[in-house]
C-alpha cells in the first residue's frame, strides 16, 4: 500500500468533498482495488466522514485531502481555505520581477498593485484576460547565448 495518496490534482471524476454541517466533511474517493489497475471495474467509490476539529471555523471551504494509510488506518489531511481582508496598500506599488531560467532564458515583467490589493501585469490583473487599466507595462522576454562563438575563415 502507498504511504501517501495525494489527491490534490485529482478532478470530480475521482474526488469529491462536501460539508455535510459545521463539523463533518464527507469525501467520496475512487481508488484503485489492486497494484495496477487495467480496467474501470478495478476502480472502486470509497465514502468516508471527517469530523473537524473545533479550529476550523464552519464557513470555510474544504479543498482536496491526501490520505495517509498505515496501521489499519487512513489519517486525512484536509486544507482549507480561510477567507481574509487584504492589508491596506501603502509603500511600493510597482516591483520588477526577473527569472534567469534553466536553459539561459531572461525572462522579466513590471507588476503594479492597484487600490483594492490585485496585481496588474500588462494592463490586466493576474489571471484573467480582461484588461482592468490603461496603462501598458510590457514584459521582456531575451534568450543569452553563452556558447563560444564560431571562428570565422
Amino acid at each position: 500500500m502507498a504511504r501517501q495518496v495525494s489527491l490534490a490534482a485529482a478532478d470530480r471524476q475521482q474526488v469529491v468533498v462536501d460539508r455535510v454541517d459545521g463539523r463533518m466533511v464527507r469525501v467520496w474517493a475512487q481508488l484503485p482495488m489492486c497494484p495496477a489497475p487495467a480496467a474501470y471495474r478495478d476502480w472502486v467509490w470509497h465514502a468516508f466522514d471527517v469530523v473537524l476539529p473545533a479550529t476550523v471555523p464552519a464557513g470555510v471551504k474544504v479543498c482536496t485531502p491526501t490520505l495517509r494509510p498505515g496501521d489499519g488506518k487512513v489519517r486525512v489531511d484536509l486544507p482549507c481555505q480561510t477567507p481574509h481582508t487584504p492589508p491596506p496598500v501603502d509603500g511600493h506599488t510597482r516591483a520588477l520581477g526577473v527569472d534567469w531560467g534553466v536553459n539561459t532564458l531572461l525572462t522579466a515583467t513590471v507588476a503594479d498593485l492597484d487600490r483594492d490589493g490585485s496585481v496588474v501585469v500588462q494592463g490586466a490583473r493576474c489571471g484573467s484576460t480582461r484588461p482592468v487599466c490603461r496603462r501598458n507595462w510590457c514584459g521582456y522576454a531575451a534568450t543569452a547565448n553563452t556558447s563560444k562563438p564560431k571562428p570565422t575563415i
